[in-house]
């Protein structure tokens, strides 16, 4: 059986839908109350780094001045200054 409880998934067939309704709610959910925070600085903590889903992340970035990516998944460090060659999310670091 499936254990994601009754927030999740009622099956195996049904998960990438279910993600992908996830993902669309939460990156609405993201660009609304970016769009709307005060904060100083504009920090994300993500699962997995910008490299997936790019396009997505650069125009964040671009739109909302984010300032730092906290990520993982990759089971390596990687550290990219807002001015490092090849930081494809400048002038985020």
């Amino acid at each position: 059986t499936l254990g994601c409880g009754q927030e999740g998934p009622a099956n195996v067939a049904e998960c990438p839908s279910w993600f992908a309704s996830l993902w669309g709610n939460q990156i609405m959910w993201l660009d609304e109350n970016l769009g709307s925070s005060k904060a100083d600085w504009q920090i994300i903590v993500t699962h997995f780094p910008p490299t997936w889903g790019v396009d997505y992340w650069t125009l964040l970035s671009e739109k909302h001045g984010i300032d730092l990516f906290v990520t993982g998944h990759q089971h390596d460090q990687e550290l990219h200054a807002s001015d490092s060659p090849g930081n494809f999310l400048a002038p985020t670091a």
